[in-house]
């Protein structure tokens, strides 16, 4: 046993000189607390920099990809059929998220001009004596009866109580005035009665949807056939581009 336990203490002081560099003359290896082998496994080692936390947050946790918001307008149509667009949309989207508005005006002015003849007239008169039709413009206006002074033709001077482009109108407006106290009024046809009236347009309405995310996009468009034929359009840029 005690040439077992000399073996063992000759090893470990052998094992310790070497260990400290004194056996390297004699082909032990240098001791070291590197390991260069790590070196050679890592990629481009100078490129590593540490991270502040907010720089790790965004990579741990990223932020969602931005939301393009996009502006949309249906139309344009008529009133009655804002109305049922309205409707459609009110069933999709929170009042807030819509709008029913004019159409904007097309460029180059108002709307065109069409002449509308307007011979038959429903009249007052006629009243030579200046007296009596101060009266019966008094006695219109408490009635809040519109009317326009005559001045000149077979009419006159006298009241018209309005112009209309055919007899049957005139008739039907003549009707109506005994129940507004009017009881005198006649129904004349004016040879020279004509009037320029605006061309009314047929559709002035739109919708508009300010803000259309992705999923008030898919709402929109899974809505389709209530569009009453319309399809949804960008909203004009403010320079009309």
């Amino acid at each position: 046993m005690k040439w077992l336990l000399g073996l063992l203490l000759l090893a470990n002081g052998v094992y310790f000189l070497g260990a400290q560099g004194h056996l390297t003359a004699l082909g032990w290896p240098a001791a070291t607390s590197a390991e260069p082998e790590r070196l050679t496994q890592q990629v481009r080692p100078d490129t590593l920099r540490l991270l502040s936390p907010e720089e790790a947050e965004k990579i741990i946790h990223p932020p969602p990809p931005p939301v393009l918001n996009e502006c949309w307008v249906l139309g344009p149509f008529d009133e009655k059929t804002s109305a049922t667009v309205k409707k459609n949309l009110a069933a999709i989207l929170s009042p807030a998220q819509f709008q029913i508005e004019a159409s904007p005006a097309k460029a180059g002015g108002g709307a065109e001009k069409s002449t509308t003849e307007l011979h038959w007239l429903v009249y007052m008169g006629r009243y030579a004596d200046p007296e009596l039709l101060n009266k019966k413009k008094g006695e219109l206006r408490a009635r809040k009866v519109a009317f326009e002074p005559i001045n000149q033709g077979p009419f006159a001077p006298g009241l018209a109580l309005g112009r209309y482009a055919t007899q049957a109108e005139a008739q039907k407006a003549l009707g109506e005035l005994p129940s507004r106290g009017v009881h005198t009024a006649k129904v004349g046809e004016d040879e020279g009665g004509k009037e320029a009236q605006p061309t009314q347009p047929t559709a002035s309405f739109q919708a508009k949807v300010p803000v259309v995310d992705p999923v008030t996009k898919a709402s929109l468009e899974g809505a389709k056939p209530v569009w009453t034929g319309h399809s949804w359009q960008a909203c004009p840029t403010p320079n009309g581009a």
